[in-house]
């Protein structure tokens, strides 16, 4: 749990130093998209079954995969 905290408190230091004040919405959701998939890595975890896992926000954490709710749940 504490390797799940720190990785998120990183994800979000990173987050916060990119975004500023004077950023339009749509420049806020490009640069959240740039840290959570250019610079971090998370993919969508494409698999020919669905897996309730890829859901759960420590798996997608830990493995930077997930599935579309899980991906959500993170952003």
């Amino acid at each position: 749990m504490d390797v799940l905290r720190a990785s998120y408190k990183k994800l979000k230091r990173n987050v916060w130093l990119e975004l500023n004040e004077e950023l339009t919405a749509l420049e806020q959701v490009r640069i959240l998209n740039h840290v959570l998939y250019d610079i971090e890595g998370f993919t969508n975890a494409k698999s020919g079954q669905p897996e309730p896992k890829r859901a759960l926000l420590g798996e997608v954490m830990a493995e930077c995969k997930g599935n579309p709710l899980g991906l959500g749940i993170l952003y």
